[in-house]
């Protein structure tokens, strides 16, 4: 596995499928290489989730998401993590955290990316079955 900064795991509102507006952004500086998955856990906060990676990243629960490599990522991270609500000037304790992370792509390749990832207590959070989110609970608009 090679340590390669320029890509980026997304599994929530960032994702194609759900296209908040810093999705647009992403659009616009990277490029989608495909889909995969990370060791760990999702769980439901409402309007988007929360990924709590686990101890062994040969578990059997993984989050799904995409990955992108990023064409400039030192003009775009600053501004998801803005979004993310982990920016230099953010308060802390910040509610995400930027990591890298070994992500498995569909082919079984392993590759080294960023990866938001939930820093809150999940105690009282319901878990995502399958590790793939849906979208926000609730009426959709």
């Amino acid at each position: 596995m090679g340590n390669n900064k320029t890509h980026l795991f997304v599994y929530g509102t960032l994702t194609s499928a759900h296209a908040a507006p810093p999705h647009r952004l992403l659009a616009r500086a990277g490029r989608c290489i495909g889909q995969g998955s990370v060791a760990g856990l999702l769980f439901d906060l409402g309007a988007y989730p929360g990924l709590v990676l686990t101890e062994h990243p040969e578990a059997r629960k993984r989050v799904h998401g995409e990955i992108w490599r990023l064409l400039a990522p030192r003009q775009v991270l600053p501004r998801l993590d803005a979004y993310e609500g982990c920016g230099a000037g953010e308060p802390e304790p910040h509610l995400f955290e930027r990591r890298l992370v070994a992500v498995r792509l569909e082919s079984g390749r392993e590759l080294e990316a960023w990866v938001y990832v939930y820093n809150g207590d999940v105690a009282h959070l319901r878990p995502i079955p399958g590790g793939r989110w849906q979208g926000p609970a609730g009426p959709r608009r």
